[in-house]
Parts: structure tokens; C-alpha cells; sequence
């Protein structure tokens, strides 16, 4: 009975962690926006983007976000990057996740994963705060828009972002 109790456990764990869902990409699969791609600073490899050589401001790229079956649940959004200083005003990576009705104008901001936030100045992750919701594909659209900014040879490089259901 002990034994038939225990793997039922281990059967549960199992098929909640199977169930748990992930959505992202790398940020070199985003587009990046008509400013962007005028002022000519993105650098990009097989999966990250960053300033070209030189390049200073703000660079931005839009990840689609394609639809998926979510239910209701909580969620947080992951940005994996490098921010060479830190905490520092003077650079920084940001991923926000936005949603807008489907034939509307209003955009609402979801979540926010902000790279001046932690002091960490090598490769990292960052959550956003969580929140919880049902992505309505029917109703909305949805997307992710990437920052990196810098003022002068600072080092900020975003390698992708994440949607995770929160634990």
C-alpha cells in the first residue's frame, strides 16, 4: 500500500512538472523597430543582440508572442542578459510584455523584467513581479518589446526571454 502510495505521488510531481509551460525565444528571432534599424546599432549573432561597435542609445526589437493554450495561472517573464554596469543609470536591458485588443487601440503593460534592478554586471536572468491571468488569444494580441540602452562603451546584451508559469 506504502509502495502503490509513493509512486502515485511521484506520478503527480511528474505530470505537474510535464504541465508547466514555458514560452520564448532567442532576441535575435525578434524585429527590431523602424528607429533601429535607421540608426544602424544593432548587432546581432546566432541568438543575441547588442550595440554595434560605437553605437549608443537605445536599440528595439518586438518578439510576437504566438498563441498558446494558458488557463488561468500566475506568470512571471524572464530576461536573460548581460549588463556590464550593473544597477548604473548609464545602461540597461528591459523586456516588457504587452497586450492590445484585437481591432483596438489601448495597450496594456503586463510585466516588466528590468536588468537595472540587480547589481549583477555578468551573464544573468531576471524575473518580472508575477502576475496572474489567462492569455485570450481570441480577444488579444501580445508581445514582447526588448530594450538596450546605452550611453557610451558599456556592455548590454539580451540572449532571450522567457514566459514561465510561476512556481
Amino acid at each position: 500500500m506504502l509502495n502503490r502510495f509513493v509512486v502515485l505521488i511521484f506520478a503527480l510531481s511528474f505530470a505537474a512538472a510535464a504541465h508547466a509551460q514555458t514560452r520564448g525565444s532567442p532576441a535575435v528571432t525578434c524585429s527590431p523597430d523602424a528607429q533601429t534599424v535607421a540608426g544602424g546599432g544593432l548587432k546581432t549573432n546566432l541568438a543575441s543582440i547588442q550595440h554595434n561597435t560605437g553605437a549608443t542609445g537605445t536599440l528595439t526589437v518586438n518578439c510576437q508572442l504566438e498563441r498558446f493554450e494558458s488557463g488561468t495561472t500566475d506568470w512571471v517573464l524572464r530576461l536573460v542578459y548581460r549588463d556590464s554596469t550593473g544597477t548604473d543609470p548609464a545602461a540597461h536591458a528591459r523586456a516588457r510584455l504587452y497586450r492590445m485588443p484585437i481591432g483596438g487601440t489601448a495597450i496594456t503593460l503586463m510585466a516588466t523584467a528590468f536588468s537595472n534592478t540587480s547589481a549583477t554586471t555578468t551573464n544573468t536572468s531576471i524575473l518580472s513581479a508575477e502576475f496572474t491571468g489567462q492569455f485570450d488569444f481570441p480577444t488579444y494580441v501580445y508581445w514582447i518589446r526588448l530594450d538596450l540602452k546605452r550611453d557610451g562603451n558599456e556592455t548590454v546584451v539580451i540572449h532571450s526571454y522567457n514566459l514561465e508559469q510561476a512556481n
